[in-house]
């Protein structure tokens, strides 16, 4: 084949082209209707202008602070989740490990608004296993892995975010406010271990506001 020129960077699209490969998609698509979507956005921005408003009149030589903590669930084989390439008409014929694929840990990140004070440390980031608590899971990491500083591990039954398992990453991450100047907007979406008692409480009594805004949740197209 012709690799050099502009003939060597359309020979990949030549030889799908006469061979009829096209990949299968495995995309992800909104569960919830575009209408609603842009009114949740809409009360959020309000929100933040409301917010915004109400800090200006409050603390006007304090910069506001805002976080953002969210979860994304992962797999140890992510084979399952992307497409693959094969002949136009038919399904594809790999094999793959399909219980790696169901075997899925949830890394929880934080996005502070202030930056870092060291741009070497990264924000801190959390990564729930699946396992029992005090377990036999939770042992062998402490045990083989040295955790970072910036890095929590925690274990739950079915690898994904419980109330307490989210109050205790949100117990970590944040520092307290030692006047009200120094309150962080905390930005959660309406996961149901995010909308507790517990959660609510935790960043009451370390001073900070909690405002939740809508998500759009997705699935893959079946």
């Amino acid at each position: 084949p012709k690799l050099i020129g502009t003939a060597g960077r359309r020979w990949f699209s030549r030889w799908r082209a006469q061979y009829k490969i096209v990949k299968s998609q495995v995309g992800m698509k909104m569960k919830v209707a575009w209408a609603k979507v842009v009114r949740r956005v809409g009360v959020l921005m309000r929100n933040y202008v409301r917010l915004r408003a109400f800090w200006a009149l409050l603390f006007p030589t304090h910069k506001m602070r805002w976080m953002s903590v969210d979860q994304t669930p992962s797999w140890f084989n992510n084979a399952g989740h992307t497409g693959s390439y094969t002949t136009k008409g038919s399904a594809p014929t790999i094999r793959e490990n399909f219980a790696a694929t169901r075997e899925r840990y949830t890394i929880l990140t934080s996005v502070p608004s202030w930056g870092h004070d060291d741009e070497a440390v990264p924000p801190k980031v959390a990564v729930l296993f699946k396992g029992k608590p005090n377990g036999r899971i939770v042992k062998s990491i402490e045990d083989e892995f040295h955790c970072p500083d910036f890095m929590m591990i925690q274990v739950q039954e079915h690898g994904s975010y419980r109330s307490e398992d989210v109050v205790k990453a949100l117990d970590w991450i944040l520092p307290p406010a030692t006047c009200p100047a120094e309150s962080i907007v905390v930005l959660l979406d309406l996961y149901s271990c995010h909308r507790t008692d517990e959660v609510e409480e935790l960043l009451q009594l370390k001073g900070h506001v909690l405002l939740f805004h809508g998500g759009a949740r997705r699935h893959s197209p079946r």
